[in-house]
């Protein structure tokens, strides 16, 4: 598979698609305390822990699993 962004390392991870539904074009960022920064970014691969996290917490908390909102403490 050809590297999509001539700025991207690495065959995959970043820029592929991720199960069924495509990634989406805009970026989300966040700061985060010192601490966690550190360790996320000791991670191998990185982007794909976070995507998979965020995705998982997403679907848990905003989408099929989560109570309406007027049942959440």
């Amino acid at each position: 598979m050809p590297l999509l962004n001539p700025r991207q390392k690495s065959q995959g991870g970043t820029f592929t698609q991720v199960g069924d539904e495509p990634l989406s074009k805009q970026v989300m960022g966040v700061r985060l305390p010192e601490s966690v920064y550190k360790a996320i970014h000791r991670l191998p691969n990185r982007t794909e822990w976070l995507r998979r996290v965020i995705s998982e917490a997403a679907q848990r908390e905003l989408l099929n699993d989560a109570p309406p909102p007027e049942q959440q403490p």
